[in-house]
C-alpha cells in the first residue's frame, strides 16, 4: 500500500489547490499533478472537477477520500503502535479459551484486565484442548484456559476451577424413572450404577475436546461401552439435543442449567458417582516460558476470579 500517494491526495483534497498542496507537501506542482493522473488513470475514475477553483470533488471523488481517511487513520495507529513495541511501552497477550469456558469467565477477567492495563493487546482464540496444546509449544499462544488432561509434559498447569459432571436425559428416557422428577435439577441429580449406561445412545464432543476426555475417562474406569450416535463441537448443542430425547449425554455444572432454564422437554439429571465427579479446569502455558509482570497479574486475575465461583452445595439423590 502506497500510503504516500494517499496522503497526496488527502491534502490536494483538503486545501483544494494543487499549488498549495504541493508546497505544504514539499513537493514540485509538476510531480503532484503527475500523481494525481496518474492515480485517476490507475482506478478508471476522476477524481477532481478541474472546471472549477477552488477544485472540487467529483462523487467518485467524495467516495474515494472517505474510504482513503480510514486508511490513513490505520496507518497512524499502526505506525504508533509499532513504535510503542519498539519501546516495549505495549505488549500483547494471546490466550486460548473454550467458547463455553470463554462465555462463563471473560467478562469476569478481560474488563477489570483492561482498566487495569488499558494499552495491553489481549487476543482471544477461540478453540479446543488439542489446539490449545500445540499453540502453548508452538509459541502461537500465551496461556489457556482449558481442562485436564493435558496430554504434553512441556505444558505447565495451576488448577483455577472445578466444574460438576452430570449424565443427562430427557424424562421421557428409561433411566428417568429412576429419578424423582419433582426434585431432580443440577443441583439435585440422580445417582445411577454406571453399568446402567451400556449400550446407551450418546451425544459426545470430538476427541480434541477436554470434555471428551472427560467423558472417555469416566467410560473406561468403569469399563463401560456406549453407542455414540452424534459427535459435535458444541457442548451446548448436544446437551440440549440430548435433554430433547435424542440420546445421553455428559454435561457441565453450566449446561445443565442451560438446560433446565432453557430446554423445551424436562431433562434430567444423573452422576454415577458420589460424591459427583469434576471436570478440573485449568489456566497453562508453556513450561519455562519467561513471563512479563503485566502476563503474570493476568494469570493472577484468572486464579482469583476462577477461584472465587465455586459451585453451589449439591445434594446427590439415592
Amino acid at each position: 500500500m502506497n500510503v504516500d500517494i494517499y496522503r497526496y491526495l488527502m491534502t490536494v483534497a483538503k486545501v483544494r489547490n494543487i499549488t498549495k498542496a504541493a508546497a505544504q507537501l514539499h513537493i514540485s506542482q509538476p510531480a503532484l499533478t503527475k500523481a494525481i493522473h496518474r492515480q485517476e488513470k490507475e482506478l478508471g475514475v476522476t477524481l477532481f472537477d478541474r472546471s472549477v477553483q477552488p477544485l472540487t470533488l467529483t462523487y467518485a471523488g467524495e467516495r474515494y477520500f472517505e474510504s482513503v481517511s480510514k486508511l490513513l487513520d490505520i496507518d497512524a495507529e499502526l505506525r504508533e503502535e509499532m513504535r510503542n513495541i519498539a519501546r516495549g511501552t505495549r505488549e500483547r497477550i494471546r490466550i486460548g479459551v473454550s467458547v463455553e469456558r470463554g462465555t462463563t469467565w471473560l467478562p469476569k477477567i478481560l474488563p477489570p484486565f483492561a482498566a487495569s492495563f488499558p494499552d495491553v493487546d489481549v487476543q482471544v482464540k477461540e478453540g479446543v484442548n488439542a489446539f490449545f496444546e500445540r499453540a502453548l509449544l508452538s509459541n502461537q499462544l500465551d496461556l489457556c484456559i482449558s481442562t485436564l488432561p493435558i496430554l504434553s509434559n512441556d505444558i505447565a498447569c495451576e488448577v483455577v476451577n472445578k466444574a460438576p459432571v452430570y449424565v443427562i436425559s430427557s424424562a421421557e428416557h428409561p433411566l428417568a424413572s429412576r429419578a424423582d422428577l419433582r426434585s431432580n435439577s443440577p443441583y439435585r441429580p440422580q445417582y445411577i450404577e454406571p453399568e446402567l449406561l451400556n449400550g446407551e445412545r450418546f451425544l459426545t464432543l470430538t476427541p480434541a475436546q477436554g470434555m471428551y476426555r472427560v467423558a472417555q475417562h469416566l467410560l473406561e474406569k468403569y469399563g463401560l461401552r456406549v453407542n455414540t450416535v452424534l459427535q459435535l463441537t458444541s457442548q451446548r448443542t448436544i446437551t440440549m439435543l440430548a435433554a430433547a430425547g435424542l440420546g445421553l449425554a455428559f454435561t457441565t455444572y453450566n449446561g445443565a442449567l442451560q438446560a433446565q432454564n432453557e430446554s423445551d422437554s424436562r431433562p434430567v439429571f444423573y452422576t454415577i458417582e458420589d460424591p459427583l465427579h469434576c471436570r478440573v479446569d485449568i489456566i497453562a502455558w508453556k513450561k519455562n516460558r519467561v513471563f512479563t509482570p503485566v502476563v503474570k497479574s493476568l494469570i493472577a486475575l484468572t486464579k482469583r476470579v476462577m477461584r472465587s465461583s465455586p459451585h453451589p452445595k449439591i445434594e446427590i439423590r439415592r
